[in-house]
């Protein structure tokens, strides 16, 4: 349960900024460089990946984490954090059924 929060945390900023007048220029859909590239691969597996790999890189290029994010890659990442909640949560169930102890 705590990832699923996290990960709505980490997409909340992402949301405020997306609604600004100002949009970031989408780099995924033609990368122009290597580390576009990359960058493009770790959005396609989350939104904490993505940020760690700009965190590693700004020694090396000034990435923005809005780049490479557009309205398609939230939707992605919403759905794919409503399922493993779900499936946090059915975990969670089948413990707690597992260790129900009716006599004790």
């Amino acid at each position: 349960m705590p990832s699923a929060r996290k990960q709505v945390l980490l997409l909340l900023p992402v949301l405020l900024l997306l609604g600004l007048e100002a949009r970031a220029e989408y780099k995924c859909d033609e990368p122009s460089t290597s580390i576009h590239a990359r960058a493009c691969e770790k959005a396609a597996e989350g939104p904490v990946g993505l940020r760690h790999f700009i965190q590693r890189m700004q020694v090396i290029e000034n990435l923005d984490f809005n780049d490479y994010v557009n309205e398609a890659r939230l939707l992605a990442w919403s759905e794919r954090s409503k399922v493993a909640s779900k499936g946090e949560g059915a975990q969670a169930a089948a413990a707690a059924e597992y260790n129900f102890r009716p006599d004790a």
